[in-house]
Formats: C-alpha cells, sequence, structure tokens
C-alpha cells in the first residue's frame, strides 16, 4: 500500500484507541467511586455552602487533575495498541 494510506490507518487506529481506552477508564472509576461510597447524613449540613442558590462568577468547581491524568493515560495506552496492532497488520 501507499504511505499515505498507511499513516491514515495509523491515525484512525490511535484516534479509535483514545477515544475507547478514555471511555473504558472514565466508566471504570465511576463504578469504583459508586461502590466505594459511604453517604454520612450526619455531616451533610456542614457541607450547605456548595447547596446555596447563589453564583460564582470566576471559578471552576470541576477538578481537572483526574481528566488530565485519564487523557494522557488513554494517549499512552492508546500509541501502544497502535503500535502493537500496526505490527499485526504490517502497517509501517
Amino acid at each position: 500500500m501507499n504511505k499515505k494510506g498507511d499513516c491514515m490507518k495509523k491515525a484512525a487506529l490511535f484516534i479509535c484507541s483514545v477515544i475507547i481506552v478514555y471511555f473504558v477508564l472514565q466508566v471504570g472509576s465511576g463504578m469504583i467511586l459508586t461502590t466505594l461510597y459511604v453517604p454520612n447524613i450526619s455531616e451533610v449540613w456542614l457541607s450547605i455552602e456548595g447547596l446555596l442558590p447563589e453564583i460564582t462568577f470566576g471559578s471552576s468547581s470541576i477538578a481537572l487533575a483526574p481528566v488530565i491524568i485519564f487523557g494522557v493515560l488513554s494517549i499512552f495506552i492508546a500509541y501502544a495498541i497502535t503500535l502493537l496492532f500496526s505490527k499485526k497488520l504490517n502497517i509501517n
């Protein structure tokens, strides 16, 4: 095959691998967090600040570290998958 076709196959394999691995990591971590969650009714009123009907501008409550870690981890795993499959499929 031509070089451009091989490059496109590798790119498509890499993109699909990233999406699948990232999805699996997110679902897996969600399942683990759900099974380990233990509600504590006595401490629920201590965290009332997050429930107030006020809008805070300029800040975000989303923790970016787990998203970045899962993203980078999925890229590395997808790269390894791409290398393995390209060797098996003889894509140079």
